[in-house]
Protein backbone atom coordinates (compact mmCIF):
# COMPACT_ATOMS: atom_id res chain seq x y z
CA UNK A 1 0.00 0.00 0.00
CA UNK A 2 1.24 3.55 -0.76
CA UNK A 3 2.98 5.07 2.28
CA UNK A 4 1.09 8.38 2.03
CA UNK A 5 -2.19 6.50 1.90
CA UNK A 6 -1.22 4.57 5.04
CA UNK A 7 -0.45 7.83 6.85
CA UNK A 8 -3.78 9.34 5.81
CA UNK A 9 -5.68 6.27 6.96
CA UNK A 10 -3.79 6.30 10.27
CA UNK A 11 -4.78 9.92 10.81
CA UNK A 12 -8.44 9.14 10.11
CA UNK A 13 -8.35 6.21 12.55
CA UNK A 14 -6.77 8.42 15.23
CA UNK A 15 -9.38 11.16 14.90
CA UNK A 16 -12.28 8.70 14.83
CA UNK A 17 -10.93 6.87 17.87
CA UNK A 18 -10.67 10.13 19.77
CA UNK A 19 -14.28 10.92 18.92
CA UNK A 20 -15.34 7.60 20.39
CA UNK A 21 -13.54 8.01 23.73
CA UNK A 22 -16.03 9.08 26.42
CA UNK A 23 -15.31 12.49 27.90
CA UNK A 24 -12.95 13.63 25.16
CA UNK A 25 -15.32 14.92 22.47
CA UNK A 26 -15.97 18.63 22.24
CA UNK A 27 -19.23 19.89 20.87
CA UNK A 28 -19.80 23.55 20.20
CA UNK A 29 -22.63 24.12 22.63
CA UNK A 30 -24.05 23.15 26.02
CA UNK A 31 -22.01 22.61 29.18
CA UNK A 32 -19.51 20.17 27.71
CA UNK A 33 -16.07 20.09 29.31
CA UNK A 34 -13.61 22.65 28.04
CA UNK A 35 -10.94 20.67 26.22
CA UNK A 36 -7.34 21.81 25.85
CA UNK A 37 -5.49 19.97 23.09
CA UNK A 38 -1.87 19.39 24.11
CA UNK A 39 1.09 17.33 23.02
CA UNK A 40 1.80 14.35 25.33
CA UNK A 41 3.47 15.39 28.56
CA UNK A 42 6.48 13.82 30.18
CA UNK A 43 6.35 14.36 33.92
CA UNK A 44 3.33 16.01 35.54
CA UNK A 45 5.16 16.50 38.84
CA UNK A 46 6.34 20.02 39.78
CA UNK A 47 10.11 20.13 39.84
CA UNK A 48 10.33 17.86 36.81
CA UNK A 49 8.07 19.64 34.30
CA UNK A 50 9.75 20.25 30.96
CA UNK A 51 6.93 21.03 28.55
CA UNK A 52 4.18 23.46 27.70
CA UNK A 53 1.70 20.70 28.54
CA UNK A 54 3.11 20.24 32.04
CA UNK A 55 3.04 23.99 32.63
CA UNK A 56 -0.59 24.29 31.53
CA UNK A 57 -1.74 21.41 33.73
CA UNK A 58 0.26 22.72 36.71
CA UNK A 59 -1.34 26.15 36.28
CA UNK A 60 -4.75 24.59 36.79
CA UNK A 61 -4.02 21.97 39.47
CA UNK A 62 -1.48 23.91 41.57
CA UNK A 63 -0.91 27.45 42.72
CA UNK A 64 2.12 29.73 42.88
CA UNK A 65 3.41 32.41 45.23
CA UNK A 66 3.46 34.79 42.27
CA UNK A 67 1.92 34.64 38.79
CA UNK A 68 2.11 36.60 35.56
CA UNK A 69 -1.13 38.40 34.71
CA UNK A 70 -2.71 39.19 31.35
CA UNK A 71 -0.64 42.40 31.13
CA UNK A 72 2.62 40.48 31.50
CA UNK A 73 3.28 41.80 35.02
CA UNK A 74 4.46 39.70 37.97
CA UNK A 75 1.67 39.83 40.57
CA UNK A 76 0.83 38.32 43.96
CA UNK A 77 -0.97 34.97 44.06
CA UNK A 78 -0.61 32.73 47.14
CA UNK A 79 1.61 35.51 48.46
CA UNK A 80 -0.60 38.17 50.08
CA UNK A 81 2.28 40.62 50.54
CA UNK A 82 6.06 40.67 50.81
CA UNK A 83 8.94 42.75 52.12
CA UNK A 84 12.57 42.92 50.99
CA UNK A 85 15.44 44.10 53.15
CA UNK A 86 17.70 46.92 52.00
CA UNK A 87 20.31 44.78 50.26
CA UNK A 88 17.80 42.31 48.72
CA UNK A 89 19.13 39.31 50.64
CA UNK A 90 16.04 38.63 52.78
CA UNK A 91 12.54 38.27 51.37
CA UNK A 92 9.65 37.88 53.85
CA UNK A 93 6.40 36.68 52.31
CA UNK A 94 2.98 36.64 53.96
CA UNK A 95 0.59 33.98 52.65
CA UNK A 96 -3.13 34.10 52.17
CA UNK A 97 -5.00 32.26 54.92
CA UNK A 98 -7.81 29.85 54.20
CA UNK A 99 -6.18 28.15 51.21
CA UNK A 100 -6.62 24.38 51.17
CA UNK A 101 -5.21 21.53 49.13
CA UNK A 102 -7.56 19.22 47.28
CA UNK A 103 -7.28 16.65 50.09
CA UNK A 104 -8.69 19.22 52.52
CA UNK A 105 -5.45 20.05 54.35
CA UNK A 106 -4.45 23.68 54.95
CA UNK A 107 -1.73 25.30 52.88
CA UNK A 108 0.70 26.93 55.31
CA UNK A 109 4.23 28.20 55.45
CA UNK A 110 5.45 24.65 56.15
CA UNK A 111 4.30 23.61 52.68
CA UNK A 112 6.18 26.49 51.08
CA UNK A 113 9.32 25.57 53.00
CA UNK A 114 8.93 21.94 51.95
CA UNK A 115 8.42 22.93 48.30
CA UNK A 116 11.50 25.14 48.11
CA UNK A 117 13.78 22.80 50.06
CA UNK A 118 12.74 19.95 47.77
CA UNK A 119 13.62 22.05 44.70
CA UNK A 120 17.03 22.80 46.27
CA UNK A 121 17.83 19.20 47.22
CA UNK A 122 20.57 17.71 45.00
CA UNK A 123 19.23 14.22 45.68
CA UNK A 124 15.87 15.22 44.20
CA UNK A 125 17.50 16.71 41.11
CA UNK A 126 14.75 19.17 40.20
CA UNK A 127 14.83 21.42 37.17
CA UNK A 128 15.24 24.43 39.47
CA UNK A 129 18.24 23.10 41.39
CA UNK A 130 20.63 25.24 39.37
CA UNK A 131 18.56 28.37 39.95
CA UNK A 132 17.57 27.98 43.60
CA UNK A 133 20.40 25.81 44.90
CA UNK A 134 23.07 28.48 44.74
CA UNK A 135 20.75 31.44 45.35
CA UNK A 136 18.70 30.45 48.40
CA UNK A 137 20.71 29.89 51.55
CA UNK A 138 17.68 28.83 53.59
CA UNK A 139 13.92 29.18 53.78
CA UNK A 140 12.10 29.21 57.10
CA UNK A 141 8.56 29.33 58.48
CA UNK A 142 8.37 32.45 60.66
CA UNK A 143 4.82 31.55 61.67
CA UNK A 144 1.93 29.60 60.17
CA UNK A 145 1.46 32.03 57.27
CA UNK A 146 4.81 33.82 57.00
CA UNK A 147 7.85 32.54 55.10
CA UNK A 148 11.34 34.02 55.05
CA UNK A 149 13.82 33.45 52.22
CA UNK A 150 17.43 34.02 53.27
CA UNK A 151 19.51 34.41 50.13
CA UNK A 152 23.16 33.58 49.65
CA UNK A 153 23.53 36.72 47.56
CA UNK A 154 21.45 39.75 46.69
CA UNK A 155 18.57 39.14 44.30
CA UNK A 156 16.11 41.85 43.37
CA UNK A 157 14.03 39.54 41.17
CA UNK A 158 13.21 36.56 43.40
CA UNK A 159 9.49 37.12 42.81
CA UNK A 160 10.01 36.60 39.08
CA UNK A 161 12.02 33.43 39.68
CA UNK A 162 9.15 32.11 41.79
CA UNK A 163 6.80 32.32 38.76
CA UNK A 164 8.64 29.43 37.10
CA UNK A 165 6.24 26.65 36.13
CA UNK A 166 8.21 24.18 38.26
CA UNK A 167 7.78 26.36 41.38
CA UNK A 168 4.20 25.25 42.09
CA UNK A 169 3.56 25.00 45.83
CA UNK A 170 2.97 21.38 46.85
CA UNK A 171 1.79 19.70 50.05
CA UNK A 172 4.36 18.57 52.62
CA UNK A 173 2.10 15.60 53.45
CA UNK A 174 1.63 14.12 49.97
CA UNK A 175 3.78 11.49 48.26
CA UNK A 176 4.61 13.21 44.97
CA UNK A 177 7.44 10.82 44.15
CA UNK A 178 4.87 8.03 43.76
CA UNK A 179 1.65 9.91 42.98
CA UNK A 180 2.74 13.14 41.29
CA UNK A 181 2.34 11.79 37.77
CA UNK A 182 -0.72 9.59 38.31
CA UNK A 183 -2.73 11.50 40.93
CA UNK A 184 -1.59 15.15 40.87
CA UNK A 185 -2.85 17.05 43.93
CA UNK A 186 -2.48 20.75 44.61
CA UNK A 187 -4.42 23.81 45.74
CA UNK A 188 -5.42 25.03 42.28
CA UNK A 189 -8.75 25.87 40.67
CA UNK A 190 -9.21 22.32 39.30
CA UNK A 191 -9.03 18.91 40.92
CA UNK A 192 -7.72 15.94 38.95
CA UNK A 193 -10.35 13.21 38.54
CA UNK A 194 -8.48 10.86 36.22
CA UNK A 195 -5.12 10.52 34.50
CA UNK A 196 -4.55 8.28 31.50
CA UNK A 197 -0.78 8.60 30.92
CA UNK A 198 0.11 10.33 27.66
CA UNK A 199 -3.58 10.43 26.74
CA UNK A 200 -5.57 12.77 28.96
CA UNK A 201 -5.94 14.48 32.34
CA UNK A 202 -9.57 14.99 33.35
CA UNK A 203 -10.31 17.73 35.89
CA UNK A 204 -13.32 19.22 37.63
CA UNK A 205 -13.78 22.64 39.16
CA UNK A 206 -12.57 23.05 42.74
CA UNK A 207 -15.56 24.45 44.63
CA UNK A 208 -13.26 25.31 47.56
CA UNK A 209 -10.80 27.35 45.51
CA UNK A 210 -9.67 30.38 47.46
CA UNK A 211 -9.93 32.97 44.65
CA UNK A 212 -13.45 34.38 44.59
CA UNK A 213 -15.34 33.81 41.34
CA UNK A 214 -13.00 31.08 40.08
CA UNK A 215 -13.27 28.65 38.44
CA UNK A 216 -16.14 29.62 36.18
CA UNK A 217 -16.44 26.24 34.46
CA UNK A 218 -17.20 22.83 35.95
CA UNK A 219 -14.98 20.57 33.85
CA UNK A 220 -11.63 20.84 32.09
CA UNK A 221 -9.91 18.10 30.12
CA UNK A 222 -6.34 18.15 28.84
CA UNK A 223 -6.41 15.83 25.83
CA UNK A 224 -2.97 14.82 24.59
CA UNK A 225 -2.59 14.55 20.83
CA UNK A 226 0.82 13.36 19.55
CA UNK A 227 0.65 15.33 16.31
CA UNK A 228 -0.10 19.04 16.53
CA UNK A 229 -1.63 19.01 13.06
CA UNK A 230 -4.29 16.59 14.30
CA UNK A 231 -5.03 18.93 17.20
CA UNK A 232 -5.34 21.89 14.82
CA UNK A 233 -7.87 19.99 12.72
CA UNK A 234 -9.81 19.04 15.85
CA UNK A 235 -9.99 22.66 17.00
CA UNK A 236 -11.12 23.74 13.54
CA UNK A 237 -13.90 21.14 13.53
CA UNK A 238 -15.21 21.88 17.03
CA UNK A 239 -13.62 18.92 18.85
CA UNK A 240 -11.52 21.09 21.14
CA UNK A 241 -11.35 24.52 22.69
CA UNK A 242 -7.76 25.56 23.38
CA UNK A 243 -4.36 25.06 21.78
CA UNK A 244 -1.15 26.71 22.93
CA UNK A 245 2.33 26.60 21.47
CA UNK A 246 1.30 26.58 17.83
CA UNK A 247 3.81 26.69 15.02
CA UNK A 248 3.78 29.92 13.00
CA UNK A 249 2.23 28.30 9.92
CA UNK A 250 -0.53 26.72 12.03
CA UNK A 251 -1.26 30.07 13.63
CA UNK A 252 -1.56 31.76 10.24
CA UNK A 253 -3.93 29.07 8.95
CA UNK A 254 -6.17 29.33 12.00
CA UNK A 255 -6.17 33.11 11.74
CA UNK A 256 -8.57 32.86 8.79
CA UNK A 257 -10.95 30.43 10.53
CA UNK A 258 -14.12 32.24 11.66
CA UNK A 259 -14.73 29.61 14.37
CA UNK A 260 -11.37 30.28 16.04
CA UNK A 261 -9.76 33.15 17.94
CA UNK A 262 -5.96 33.29 17.64
CA UNK A 263 -3.64 34.48 20.41
CA UNK A 264 -0.15 35.95 20.12
CA UNK A 265 2.17 36.80 23.01
CA UNK A 266 5.67 38.19 22.50
CA UNK A 267 8.12 36.39 24.73
CA UNK A 268 11.76 35.42 25.14
CA UNK A 269 11.58 31.86 23.84
CA UNK A 270 14.80 31.21 21.94
CA UNK A 271 15.45 28.33 19.60
CA UNK A 272 18.87 27.36 20.96
CA UNK A 273 21.26 25.27 18.91
CA UNK A 274 23.62 24.13 21.64
CA UNK A 275 27.23 23.44 20.69
CA UNK A 276 28.94 21.07 23.14
CA UNK A 277 32.07 22.93 24.18
CA UNK A 278 33.57 19.77 25.72
CA UNK A 279 33.82 17.84 22.44
CA UNK A 280 35.24 18.29 18.98
CA UNK A 281 34.63 20.21 16.85
CA UNK A 282 32.83 22.73 19.06
CA UNK A 283 35.45 22.77 21.80
CA UNK A 284 37.14 25.31 19.51
CA UNK A 285 35.52 28.75 19.71
CA UNK A 286 36.52 29.49 16.12
CA UNK A 287 34.32 26.65 14.88
CA UNK A 288 31.37 27.94 16.91
CA UNK A 289 31.84 31.46 15.60
CA UNK A 290 32.21 30.14 12.06
CA UNK A 291 28.79 28.49 12.31
CA UNK A 292 27.28 31.72 13.63
CA UNK A 293 28.52 33.59 10.55
CA UNK A 294 26.71 31.23 8.17
CA UNK A 295 23.18 32.31 9.12
CA UNK A 296 21.12 35.01 7.44
CA UNK A 297 18.97 35.77 10.44
CA UNK A 298 16.28 37.90 8.82
CA UNK A 299 15.80 35.31 6.10
CA UNK A 300 15.64 32.52 8.69
CA UNK A 301 13.01 34.36 10.75
CA UNK A 302 10.85 34.81 7.68
CA UNK A 303 11.25 31.27 6.33
CA UNK A 304 11.26 29.23 9.55
CA UNK A 305 9.25 31.59 11.78
CA UNK A 306 6.97 33.20 9.17
CA UNK A 307 8.02 36.52 10.67
CA UNK A 308 6.26 35.71 13.96
CA UNK A 309 9.13 36.36 16.32
CA UNK A 310 12.29 38.41 16.69
CA UNK A 311 15.85 37.99 15.46
CA UNK A 312 18.47 36.62 17.84
CA UNK A 313 22.10 37.75 18.12
CA UNK A 314 23.46 34.60 19.85
CA UNK A 315 22.46 35.75 23.33
CA UNK A 316 19.36 34.88 25.38
CA UNK A 317 18.20 38.51 25.43
CA UNK A 318 15.80 39.48 22.60
CA UNK A 319 15.90 42.92 20.92
CA UNK A 320 12.72 44.11 22.66
CA UNK A 321 14.05 43.41 26.17
CA UNK A 322 14.77 46.43 28.37
CA UNK A 323 18.43 45.40 28.85
CA UNK A 324 19.17 44.42 25.27
CA UNK A 325 22.38 45.74 23.69
CA UNK A 326 22.73 45.36 19.93
CA UNK A 327 26.54 45.20 20.27
CA UNK A 328 26.89 47.27 17.14
CA UNK A 329 24.34 45.30 15.15
CA UNK A 330 22.98 41.83 14.47
CA UNK A 331 25.65 39.41 13.25
CA UNK A 332 25.49 39.28 9.45
CA UNK A 333 26.03 36.27 7.23
CA UNK A 334 29.63 36.07 5.99
CA UNK A 335 30.53 32.77 4.36
CA UNK A 336 34.11 33.81 3.63
CA UNK A 337 34.64 34.74 7.27
CA UNK A 338 33.19 31.38 8.30
CA UNK A 339 35.55 29.53 5.94
CA UNK A 340 38.49 31.48 7.27
CA UNK A 341 37.66 30.63 10.88
CA UNK A 342 37.26 26.95 10.03
CA UNK A 343 40.62 26.93 8.29
CA UNK A 344 42.27 28.62 11.29
CA UNK A 345 40.75 25.93 13.51
CA UNK A 346 42.24 23.18 11.31
CA UNK A 347 39.06 22.25 9.43
CA UNK A 348 39.91 23.42 5.94
CA UNK A 349 38.13 20.35 4.54
CA UNK A 350 34.95 21.13 6.45
CA UNK A 351 33.17 19.78 9.52
CA UNK A 352 30.92 16.75 9.81
CA UNK A 353 28.52 16.78 12.78
CA UNK A 354 25.13 15.35 13.75
CA UNK A 355 22.45 17.64 15.13
CA UNK A 356 19.75 16.10 17.36
CA UNK A 357 16.34 17.68 17.85
CA UNK A 358 12.69 16.95 18.56
CA UNK A 359 10.62 16.49 15.44
CA UNK A 360 7.42 17.85 17.06
CA UNK A 361 8.67 21.01 18.75
CA UNK A 362 7.80 23.79 16.28
CA UNK A 363 9.57 25.71 14.85
CA UNK A 364 12.76 23.84 15.83
CA UNK A 365 12.82 21.52 12.82
CA UNK A 366 12.26 24.38 10.37
CA UNK A 367 15.05 26.36 12.02
CA UNK A 368 17.60 23.54 11.89
CA UNK A 369 16.72 22.65 8.30
CA UNK A 370 17.35 26.27 7.35
CA UNK A 371 20.62 26.40 9.29
CA UNK A 372 21.68 23.11 7.67
CA UNK A 373 21.32 24.64 4.21
CA UNK A 374 22.83 28.01 5.10
CA UNK A 375 25.90 26.43 6.74
CA UNK A 376 26.71 24.02 3.90
CA UNK A 377 28.56 26.52 1.65
CA UNK A 378 31.02 27.26 4.47
CA UNK A 379 31.88 23.57 4.89
CA UNK A 380 29.48 22.46 7.63
CA UNK A 381 27.98 19.08 6.79
CA UNK A 382 25.19 18.77 9.35
CA UNK A 383 23.32 15.47 9.52
CA UNK A 384 19.94 15.73 11.23
CA UNK A 385 18.72 13.15 13.72
CA UNK A 386 15.10 13.94 14.59
CA UNK A 387 13.09 12.14 17.26
CA UNK A 388 9.78 12.53 19.10
CA UNK A 389 10.00 15.12 21.84
CA UNK A 390 10.00 12.73 24.81
CA UNK A 391 12.71 10.48 23.32
CA UNK A 392 14.85 13.48 22.44
CA UNK A 393 14.76 14.82 26.00
CA UNK A 394 15.18 11.42 27.65
CA UNK A 395 18.07 10.04 25.60
CA UNK A 396 19.91 12.77 23.69
CA UNK A 397 19.48 16.28 25.02
CA UNK A 398 22.41 17.41 27.24
CA UNK A 399 24.54 14.50 25.99
CA UNK A 400 25.27 15.07 22.30
CA UNK A 401 27.72 17.35 20.45
CA UNK A 402 24.96 19.43 18.84
CA UNK A 403 21.28 19.76 19.71
CA UNK A 404 18.40 22.17 19.12
CA UNK A 405 15.73 23.05 21.67
CA UNK A 406 12.92 25.56 22.00
CA UNK A 407 13.30 27.12 25.43
CA UNK A 408 10.39 28.51 27.40
CA UNK A 409 10.42 32.12 28.49
CA UNK A 410 11.82 32.95 31.94
CA UNK A 411 10.49 36.17 33.43
CA UNK A 412 13.86 36.89 35.05
CA UNK A 413 16.50 36.71 32.34
CA UNK A 414 19.18 35.80 34.90
CA UNK A 415 17.16 32.66 35.63
CA UNK A 416 17.30 31.74 31.95
CA UNK A 417 21.06 32.16 32.09
CA UNK A 418 21.34 30.28 35.38
CA UNK A 419 19.37 27.38 33.94
CA UNK A 420 21.12 27.11 30.59
CA UNK A 421 24.58 28.65 30.32
CA UNK A 422 26.23 29.17 33.70
CA UNK A 423 28.75 26.66 35.03
CA UNK A 424 26.30 24.94 37.40
CA UNK A 425 23.22 25.20 35.17
CA UNK A 426 21.00 22.12 35.35
CA UNK A 427 20.19 22.19 31.62
CA UNK A 428 23.54 23.27 30.21
CA UNK A 429 23.42 21.40 26.91
CA UNK A 430 26.48 23.32 25.71
CA UNK A 431 28.54 22.12 28.70
CA UNK A 432 29.71 25.73 28.77
CA UNK A 433 31.50 27.26 31.75
CA UNK A 434 32.79 30.81 31.83
CA UNK A 435 33.47 32.19 35.30
CA UNK A 436 33.35 35.78 34.07
CA UNK A 437 29.84 35.18 32.71
CA UNK A 438 28.77 33.67 36.03
CA UNK A 439 30.11 36.72 37.87
CA UNK A 440 28.10 39.15 35.75
CA UNK A 441 24.95 37.04 35.97
CA UNK A 442 25.24 37.22 39.76
CA UNK A 443 25.83 40.99 39.66
CA UNK A 444 22.89 41.58 37.32
CA UNK A 445 20.67 39.48 39.54
CA UNK A 446 21.60 41.30 42.73
CA UNK A 447 21.32 44.98 41.87
CA UNK A 448 18.22 47.18 41.66
CA UNK A 449 20.08 50.02 39.94
CA UNK A 450 18.93 49.99 36.27
CA UNK A 451 22.14 51.60 35.00
CA UNK A 452 24.27 49.00 36.76
CA UNK A 453 22.01 46.21 35.49
CA UNK A 454 22.43 47.51 31.95
CA UNK A 455 26.20 47.55 32.37
CA UNK A 456 26.21 43.94 33.60
CA UNK A 457 23.78 42.69 30.96
CA UNK A 458 25.82 44.35 28.22
CA UNK A 459 28.90 42.44 29.35
CA UNK A 460 26.88 39.21 29.50
CA UNK A 461 25.80 39.72 25.90
CA UNK A 462 29.33 40.53 24.78
CA UNK A 463 30.64 37.29 26.28
CA UNK A 464 27.94 35.10 24.73
CA UNK A 465 28.17 36.82 21.35
CA UNK A 466 31.92 36.25 21.29
CA UNK A 467 31.99 32.70 22.65
CA UNK A 468 28.81 31.37 20.94
CA UNK A 469 28.14 28.39 23.24
CA UNK A 470 24.73 28.31 21.59
CA UNK A 471 23.55 29.57 18.24
CA UNK A 472 20.49 31.75 18.93
CA UNK A 473 19.13 33.07 15.67
CA UNK A 474 15.49 33.76 16.57
CA UNK A 475 12.93 34.03 19.36
CA UNK A 476 9.53 32.54 18.64
CA UNK A 477 6.33 34.37 19.52
CA UNK A 478 4.03 32.38 21.80
CA UNK A 479 1.08 31.42 19.62
CA UNK A 480 -2.22 29.82 20.51
CA UNK A 481 -5.91 29.68 19.66
CA UNK A 482 -9.30 29.03 21.22
CA UNK A 483 -12.74 28.14 19.96
CA UNK A 484 -15.07 31.14 19.77
CA UNK A 485 -17.15 29.85 22.69
CA UNK A 486 -14.26 30.55 25.10
CA UNK A 487 -13.78 33.81 26.96
CA UNK A 488 -11.24 34.78 29.63
CA UNK A 489 -8.31 32.61 28.53
CA UNK A 490 -4.94 34.20 27.90
CA UNK A 491 -1.38 33.10 27.20
CA UNK A 492 1.33 33.91 29.72
CA UNK A 493 4.99 34.20 28.87
CA UNK A 494 6.09 31.45 31.24
CA UNK A 495 3.71 28.70 29.97
CA UNK A 496 1.50 28.91 33.08
CA UNK A 497 -1.49 29.83 30.93
CA UNK A 498 -4.39 30.86 33.13
CA UNK A 499 -7.47 28.64 33.03
CA UNK A 500 -8.93 30.03 36.27
CA UNK A 501 -11.17 32.65 34.66
CA UNK A 502 -12.38 30.84 31.55
CA UNK A 503 -16.03 31.32 30.73
CA UNK A 504 -18.32 29.82 28.12
CA UNK A 505 -20.20 32.28 25.95
CA UNK A 506 -23.96 32.13 26.19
Amino acid sequence: MNRKLILRLSLVVLVVSLMLVPGTVMAADGDDPVTALMIPAGSLTPGFLNSNTGGNIASSVYDYLFRINDEGDTVLSLAKSYEINEDSTVWTIELHEGVTFHDGSKLTSEDVVYTIERLMDPDVGSALLGTYGSLIDSVEAVDEYTVRFNLARADAGLDKKLTDYNAAIISSDYNYSELGDTQPMGSGAYRVDNVVPRERVVCSGNEDYWVEGSPKIDALTFLMIPEKETAVRMLSSGQGDIISDLSPDQYLRLQSNENVNVLNEQYAAPVMIDLNTDEEPFNDKKVRRALAYTVDRESLLQSAGFGLGTIGNDTVIPPWHEFYDDLGGIRERDIEKAKQLLEEAGYSDGVDVTLYCGSNIPPVLDVVLTVQEMARPAGFNIELHTLPRDMYYAKYWLQVPMSATLWGHREDITQMLGTSLTCDASWNASHYCNEELDKYVELASGTKDPDKRQEYFTRIQEILHEDVPALITMFKDYLGATSTRIEGFYLTQNWINDYRFIELKD
